[in-house]
């Protein structure tokens, strides 16, 4: 007890970042700020009392005691003799530059958040410093930097991303030779959280309750619920894009090429995976007809949906106020686990509707490709849970050994000469067992098909 009251009384409740190595922070126990600093030379961090209770009082006493060396810490000085061309900071900027040349507008946007956040940021703790100078355990170190300053631990799966954006950076520090190989870094593992989708008795039941919706004329933080909505919902599912602004919102007029069947499309996408060609099921066609219809819109450079929408996060937006007030609706705003629900759950039941409307003979690579994803990913977050249909239980309980037997089952009773006889004067067909046609039996079978023919042509002259 008095050991988690010692830890308490230490626990750190405001934190504040000058600079790469400088920062000042609170401790409950004490009224003023205190600030830390590291000692290159030691090669370890010195805390120290500032005595201020302000915070901008605390910042002017830190850099003055980083900058007279009362801490044992030159940083000033050691920190403007490198080059700018050999920072962290400046390869930084290498990475971002080729993400966004690369057409990744979007990713590289991402990148920056995580590069430039304020007091936290890969640039605010790694930016002046030496890129060939940053070790694996300086890198830990600002995980656990980060992981400190919360009230609660980053997600496995943010750190991920910071830890991607860190090897792009050391890419092109290596591409440029500043490097000669790159600094270990940590994989967090993260636990799989398969998404929920619809069963065919919810879709069917969200689709009547969107037609509901529209006919009520419900309206969603101003903007009305209109057909273009079921033709969303319905596009997605046929479709397999990403309710993205980059997918789904992205899609021009001028994307859509009929196919051969003329039923249906192929869609031209840029998407979170780069460029594909996206294959529709056959509702494809008929589903962006009346949508352009609803629209009045058939000019290439027209956007599929919300065209009248400039700024497609918007457009994205609203599809999601709407979608959102449909599901609550129809009561199916989560699944029986109680996950939410979301536009990702269109596209998460189109790959399994496609897998169980085919009996499983959908051949799985061609679905993740056309879809713009892996098989691995198919596997640990779309069909994680997927209930399986009649066919696919009985293509899983398929046994070829005893379909061969009951094959040759049949052959055996084929020893039996059987007539089929469609109507009363038509010529009968017969089944002869190959082991069986001798010269003898098929004479006598010849004989009796002629034999019929005569009465059949004797009644038509008669």
């Amino acid at each position: 007890m008095d050991q988690n009251k010692q830890e308490s009384r230490h626990k750190v409740t405001e934190r504040h970042t000058i600079w790469r190595g400088l920062e000042i922070h609170k401790v409950r126990a004490s009224p003023y700020w205190q600030v830390r600093l590291y000692d290159r030379t030691a090669k370890r961090y010195v805390t120290r009392s500032t005595k201020e209770k302000l915070k901008r009082n605390a910042i002017e006493a830190a850099e003055t005691m980083a900058r007279t060396g009362i801490l044992k810490a030159p940083v000033i000085e050691v920190i403007n003799t490198i080059p700018f061309e050999k920072t962290f900071e400046y390869f930084a900027g290498k990475a971002l530059g080729l993400a966004k040349i690369k057409g990744k507008k979007y990713a590289a946007r991402d990148d920056e958040r995580i590069l430039y956040r304020r007091d936290d940021g890969l640039i605010a703790y790694f930016g002046t410093r030496e890129i060939e100078g940053i070790t694996s355990a300086e890198i830990t170190e600002y995980f656990a930097m980060m992981d400190e300053t919360r009230d609660e631990p980053l997600s496995a799966s943010t750190k991920n991303k910071h830890r991607f954006v860190l090897n792009r950076v050391f890419n092109a520090a290596v591409e440029e030779r500043a490097l000669t190989r790159l600094p270990a870094i940590q994989t967090f593992s993260t636990d799989d959280t398969p998404r929920p989708a619809f069963s065919d008795q919810e879709y069917d039941e969200l689709l009547n309750m969107t037609k509901s919706c529209i006919k009520r004329g419900d309206t969603v933080f101003g903007n009305r619920v209109t057909d273009e909505i079921l033709h969303l919902i319905r596009f997605m599912v046929s479709s397999f894009v990403r309710p993205l602004t980059t997918e789904l919102m992205a899609i021009k007029l001028g994307d859509l090429t009929p196919r051969s069947d003329r039923k249906s499309l192929e869609v031209k996408i840029n998407g979170k995976t780069g460029k594909r060609v996206t294959v529709t099921m056959p509702d494809g066609a008929k589903i962006v007809a009346a949508q352009s219809s609803e629209t009045g819109r058939s000019d290439s450079s027209a956007f599929l949906f919300f065209p009248d929408v400039a700024d497609r996060a918007k457009a994205l937006t609203i599809a999601r106020q709407q979608f959102n007030h449909i599901l609550a609706a129809a009561h199916l705003k989560q699944d029986y686990e109680g996950n939410a629900r979301t536009l990702y759950s269109l596209r998460h039941f189109a790959i399994q509707k496609r897998l169980r409307d085919s009996g499983g003979k959908t051949n799985i690579y061609t679905l993740a490709a056309n879809a713009g994803t892996s098989v691995e990913m198919l596997q640990r977050f779309y069909l994680a849970k997927m209930a399986l249909s009649d066919d696919m239980v009985k293509n899983l309980h398929h046994d070829e050994k005893e379909e061969e037997a009951r094959r040759a089952a049949e052959a055996q009773r084929g020893d039996k000469i059987t007539f089929t006889t469609p109507g009363p004067y038509t010529p009968m067909k017969v089944a002869i067992n190959p082991e069986r046609s001798g010269s003898s039996f098929v004479a006598k079978t010849q004989q009796y098909q002629t034999e019929r023919k005569t009465t059949a042509a004797d009644d038509a002259g008669s």
